[in-house]
């Protein structure tokens, strides 16, 4: 274990092989959300939903066009500023596959979560947070059996406490592993994640127990 935390300390020191890690991991997110937009703009052609397919390929194209530039990138902070921008397109686009009654515009983190404790959060923004909360988990485990260290990563900034090399990790996984779920979740049975509206009494620190079927029923979803 001691060997493999060395090279990877090694690796995250030097520049170029940062550069180059870290452009796989984000090529690895975006490949994802492509294929996840790809799926859901074919369903919406064939079942004939034509409302939703405008923002579908407007998304794809997005996404496509992030990915092609990747390589290009001369930074990390270039790499970051690529997957931003193809995270906004991303969200977009599938905001316009979810019910309206669920209230979805845009991607609330639980960083932003934190920062702005007034704002009112949507169900399906907290089933994303529920989810992702799962897969770090899963992502966390796998690392410290494969050795690596998960504090020492190359696409997120290093930070005290945060486990850089697990959200690296992460971000393949996110498109296809939650998001896609919860996104069939919330078109097949939305009525499933509205007990988990951050205005919704009780649900966070004493949750109800429709909030506590929610959380369940995400959980079960990835």
């Amino acid at each position: 274990m001691q060997e493999t935390w060395l090279a990877q300390i090694r690796a995250a020191s030097d520049p170029q092989r940062r550069l180059a890690y870290a452009k796989l991991f984000a090529e690895g997110k975006l490949a994802n959300q492509k294929t996840v937009l790809e799926e859901y703009e074919k369903r919406a052609r064939a079942s004939g939903n034509a409302s939703v397919v405008p923002a579908l390929t407007r998304g794809l194209e997005a996404v496509g066009d992030h990915l092609s530039r990747l390589q290009g990138c001369t930074s990390v902070d270039e790499v970051r500023q690529e997957e931003a921008l193809a995270a906004k397109a991303y969200w977009e686009a599938i905001a316009a596959l979810l019910p309206p009654n669920l209230g979805f515009e845009l991607r609330l983190t639980r960083q932003r979560i934190r920062a702005e404790p007034d704002v009112e959060v949507d169900p399906f923004n907290r089933a994303l947070n529920i989810g992702y909360s799962a897969l770090l988990r899963e992502v966390w485990a796998a690392s410290l059996v494969a050795g690596l260290n998960p504090y020492v990563g190359f696409l997120h900034a290093p930070r005290t406490g945060k486990m850089s090399l697990v959200f690296d990790l992460m971000e393949e996984f996110r498109a296809v592993a939650v998001d896609r779920p919860l996104i069939t979740l919330a078109r097949t049975h939305p009525e499933t994640l509205e007990p988990l509206r951050s205005n919704n009494p009780g649900h966070e620190d004493e949750p109800d127990s429709e909030s506590r079927e929610a959380f369940i029923a995400v959980w079960r979803e990835v």
